[in-house]
């Protein structure tokens, strides 16, 4: 009897003192995976942002890199056109004075050699009927045969033009080209002169527009301040087609083809026999404004921008293609430092989504060891001895 009431107060004090395995889990297993689970999810949430972070300034950075050498480049690029564009003002001032020069020792010739009415209506029938053979063909070609700028080729020499039109119709602008660098001695009558017709010499560019406007100005001079220009086709295609004889036009055109935009551009300077009226007194215009179509003798010198920049300024070209080199270099270096610093912020994140998840999973592995090990223990210390 004693025995038995030994055996029944152990096993309530063994139910009372061991508590449940099924109560261990829910108090302490299950609520430990939970809160592992949210620590994981918190882990990665915080490194998520921060590496969205750290990626978005890198980008920003690489982005302001180069909006920045854009800028730069631009600053680059507008001070090497205006100091082209101040280069060709004074290579247009020489030019000026070189005409200027040959126009007074043809005037002087001219005024020599016609020093009678009567030779002065000679030398308006060889205007008017030009040939290689006449009198003042052979001064024109003389006047103007040595004579060039920075290099001894057809665009970089001078021509004379004489504005009457050799079929005398009145169209604008008229008249001819009466010698030129390359003007061959005789055999030429005034039908093959027909080919040397300036609105012939207008349509003959690919860019005839800006050839009208150019050739207006050197006639008439419109535009005593502007400088007068054309592009020459000898070159192969035009890059771009200049729109307008203006700096700003110029300039446009330059953004779009860089500097190739020179190798076609063709400067000019002119001189006139006389400034307000012809050799014969015939003024340009009439009191009303209207143009009258007389004789006029206009001395060209010309030259190609490209020959001007090669002769002279071709180190200080390079200056600014190197300046514009090392900036590009500068930034890839950078921007290539900036790509690999995003790419290891991704690895990053990666890896550590990937080592937060496995911890997690080998937590979760554990604690359901952990269950299974309370569940079998903790049966068997409740099972009774020797049963």
């Amino acid at each position: 009897m004693n025995l038995m009431r030994k055996i029944n107060r152990l096993i309530d004090q063994l139910s009372t003192d061991r508590p449940n395995p099924d109560t261990i889990l829910n108090n302490k297993q299950r609520d430990r995976r939970h809160q592992y689970i949210m620590a994981c999810a918190t882990l990665i949430l915080v490194i998520t942002v921060q590496v969205f972070v750290l990626s978005m300034v890198t980008l920003n950075s690489i982005e302001d890199a180069q909006q920045n050498t854009a800028r730069a480049i631009n600053r680059i690029n507008d001070n090497r056109f205006n100091n082209i564009w101040g280069f060709i003002t004074q290579a247009h001032l020489a030019a000026q004075i070189q005409s200027s020069a040959v126009r007074d020792n043809l005037l002087d010739i001219i005024l020599d050699k016609y020093d009678s009415p009567d030779k002065m209506e000679y030398l308006k029938d060889e205007l008017e009927n030009p040939k290689d053979t006449t009198d003042i063909a052979r001064i024109f070609a003389a006047a103007i045969s040595d004579k060039y700028m920075y290099y001894d080729t057809n665009y970089n020499g001078m021509y004379i033009i004489v504005t009457y039109s050799i079929d005398n119709q009145q169209t604008a602008p008229m008249g001819y080209i009466a010698a030129t660098k390359n003007s061959a001695a005789g055999g030429m009558d005034n039908r093959q002169y027909d080919a040397l017709r300036l609105a012939s010499a207008i349509k003959s560019y690919a860019n005839s527009n800006l050839a009208l406007e150019y050739m207006l100005n050197i006639i008439y001079g419109y535009a005593d301040n502007s400088i007068p220009f054309l592009q020459a086709d000898d070159r192969g295609a035009l890059p771009v087609m200049i729109k307008g004889m203006t700096k700003q036009e110029l300039y446009n055109a330059y953004l779009e083809a860089g500097t190739d935009i020179f190798d076609n551009l063709v400067v000019s300077a002119a001189a006139y026999i006389y400034n307000r009226s012809d050799i014969f007194g015939v003024p340009d215009m009439t009191s009303t404004g209207n143009i009258i179509n007389n004789h006029k003798i206009v001395i060209v010198q010309r030259f190609r921008v490209s020959d001007m920049l090669n002769k002279y300024h071709s180190a200080y070209m390079r200056e600014y293609d190197l300046q514009i080199q090392n900036l590009l270099t500068e930034v890839n270096n950078s921007i290539r430092y900036k790509q690999l610093i995003l790419c290891v912020l991704i690895v990053f994140w990666v890896i550590c989504v990937i080592v937060t998840v496995a911890v997690q999973n080998s937590l979760a592995r554990k604690l359901e060891l952990d269950y299974l090990k309370y569940r079998v223990v903790g049966n068997n210390e409740l099972k009774p001895k020797g049963l």
